[in-house]
């Protein structure tokens, strides 16, 4: 059996702060990578045709969102990171879309935990964030995701009240939406309505500019699904 001689005490002692700041350091890092393999494989709250008016209008617009439309339960996007949000509203599982290939946002899910509220909150983030800090949020109901694969996480911040700090939520009219917009509708299609946003980027990365999109969706003239996102633009 080895043994620890005073000779190579200072190099065992090293050895084991090392294995210890190792089990400090890194393996809450391991657990958020295994975390990550909750993968789920549905239709996005946006459609192809939503995705493709989306598409069409970038970098078409020069005004920027006003970052009240950003901010919700006080995380901002581009600001919070997916950190924030668990650490705020609960250790909810991370989900992948696997639909949308290998670079598919990672997805935090949180739910009311009020009985008869259906209001689901969707923090995410993907390449604009890279994948750390929250570069879109949704709120919807559970009856618009599949709860067969994604188990929201019961949050006693998630309520029917729940806002931007601009006051978009569930419930509003197209009248109420453009009121807090402070603008008319960069598009409409159907029952959902389009804001575009454009923002010039400065320095080293003035290549790619910012785009930001608020895409809400109507139902019997009451808003039922809200997204908010952030992402580059190649415009040069």
């Amino acid at each position: 059996m080895w043994k620890c001689s005073k000779k190579n005490k200072p190099a065992f002692i090293l050895f084991f702060l090392v294995v210890e700041f190792s089990s400090i350091v890194l393996l809450p890092y391991i657990s958020y990578a295994q975390e990550k393999f909750q993968i789920y494989s549905s239709i996005s709250i946006l459609d192809a045709d939503d995705l493709a008016i989306l598409s069409m209008q970038k970098g078409t617009y020069e005004e920027e969102i006003d970052i009240s439309h950003l901010t919700v339960t006080g995380l901002t996007l581009g600001k919070s990171t997916l950190t924030d949000v668990r650490n705020k509203l609960g250790m909810a599982a991370y989900y992948k879309n696997k639909l949308d290939g290998d670079e598919a946002d990672d997805e935090l899910y949180f739910s009311s935990n009020i009985k008869g509220d259906d209001t689901v909150m969707v923090f995410s983030s993907g390449t604009y964030g890279g994948w750390e800090y929250i570069d879109g949020f949704s709120i919807i109901t559970l009856g618009q995701i599949d709860t067969r694969q994604i188990k929201p996480a019961p949050s006693p911040l998630i309520t029917k009240q729940i806002s931007t700090r601009s006051g978009l939520r569930l419930g509003i009219s197209p009248n109420e939406l453009e009121t807090i917009m402070g603008k008319k509708p960069s598009a409409i299609k159907g029952n959902t309505i389009f804001y575009f946003f454009h923002k010039a980027r400065i320095g080293k990365d003035s290549d790619y500019d910012i785009n930001s999109q608020v895409v809400a969706k109507f139902k019997n003239g009451k808003l039922t699904s809200l997204s908010v996102d952030l992402d580059d633009f190649y415009a040069h």
